[in-house]
């Protein structure tokens, strides 16, 4: 994925970050699903999470724009 260095609103410099999922104690990285969400009983949303996609997300320094993209790049190394 090619890092975006220029933003897309005010021509600012971007960053590479991520979007946390803090569920059950632990920390994740946010994921991308197809389809519409699946209410689960116990979970609250049905999901597989060999299905989901890692999110990666860019922010820009000056107007706080925000960017997401949705790649297996962006799993946790």
């Amino acid at each position: 994925m090619n890092k975006r260095t220029a933003c897309p609103k005010c021509n600012g410099r971007m960053v590479q970050g991520f979007v946390p999922d803090f569920a059950q104690g632990a920390i994740a990285v946010s994921s991308w699903h197809e389809g519409r969400p699946k209410k689960s009983f116990w979970r609250r949303t049905k999901v597989s999470y060999e299905e989901g996609v890692p999110i990666g997300a860019f922010r820009c320094f000056e107007c706080g724009f925000l960017e997401f993209y949705a790649d297996k790049r962006f799993s946790a190394e």
